[in-house]
């Protein structure tokens, strides 16, 4: 339940310091990734709905929320929950259930559906590391020679992508 670990901690420690199966090991990281992700969704929405009623933090406010009406017009509900899937999925420092989390807090997604799009990526990233570490086991070295990979490989999506819009 840490925040930024998650699984990608838990998972190597479950492997190197005790002597669950591989699936029970994936099952309480899992759960403990995704316990805290309601009620962050719940709270920071409680918290931006009371802080909109400052004066000083009003005009931010309204601010923010032209810049996410903006986002909600370009984008449907299913290419949202997508992208926060996508952000979630990513077993990178940063972008796991409480960074998530936040986003669906803050950009007024529904609760449930950003709940389950949440579940779901924190599954494919708990399962990447599972991976990750059966087949590297619990060197800690592998494992950070793998999350170099894969933050190039989403520089390198990103640097793609850019190029193709222009």
């Amino acid at each position: 339940m840490i925040p930024t670990l998650e699984c990608r901690i838990s998972i190597p420690f479950g492997f190197s310091f005790s002597n669950f199966n591989a699936m029970r090991i994936l099952f309480l990281s899992f759960l403990g990734s995704i316990t805290p992700s309601i009620f962050i969704i719940l709270i920071t929405k409680l918290i931006k709905s009371r802080v909109s009623k400052i004066n000083i933090y009003s005009q931010l406010i309204k601010k923010y929320e032209k810049k996410i009406k903006k986002l909600n017009e370009k984008n449907s509900l299913l290419k949202k929950l997508g992208y926060l899937f996508t952000f979630v999925a990513i077993p990178l420092p940063l972008t796991g259930v409480w960074s998530g989390s936040l986003i669906a807090g803050l950009t007024d997604l529904p609760t449930y559906p950003s709940f389950l799009a949440i579940s779901l990526g924190s599954l494919v990233a708990s399962s990447i590391m599972l991976i990750c570490s059966q087949f590297f086991g619990s060197s800690v070295i592998y494992l950070l020679f793998i999350s170099l990979i894969m933050i190039l490989i989403v520089g390198l999506i990103t640097l793609i992508k850019k190029i193709k819009r222009k």
